[in-house]
């Protein structure tokens, strides 16, 4: 009977630390897939449309390029300067 007992003690840490290695193994997994992509959208290696450009660039770049498009739609006569000056920093903004 204590056979049965300690084998079943046995089972029980084994599966609680399997369990507990699978966690580990799946978070991990996750951040080794998902750390490049945020790292290369943070520190600006992902563009939106043309490459840097005087402009900035990657997560700042999703958030201004939509903000830029409302404010040229709304209020073109204050950007047809720039349009004049800069026309081909202006395309990714459209």
């Amino acid at each position: 009977m204590q056979a049965l007992v300690d084998r079943a003690l046995v089972q029980d840490e084994v599966s609680k630390y399997k369990r507990l290695l699978f966690k580990r193994a799946y978070i991990g997994l996750g951040l080794a897939i998902t750390t490049p992509f945020i790292f290369l959208l943070v520190f600006g290696f992902v563009e939106m449309g043309t490459f840097h450009r005087g402009f900035s660039t990657g997560a700042a770049n999703v958030f201004l390029w939509h903000e830029k498009s409302a404010r040229e739609l709304y209020v073109p006569h204050i950007y047809e300067k720039d349009l004049k000056n800069k026309p081909f920093e202006m395309d990714q903004f459209r």
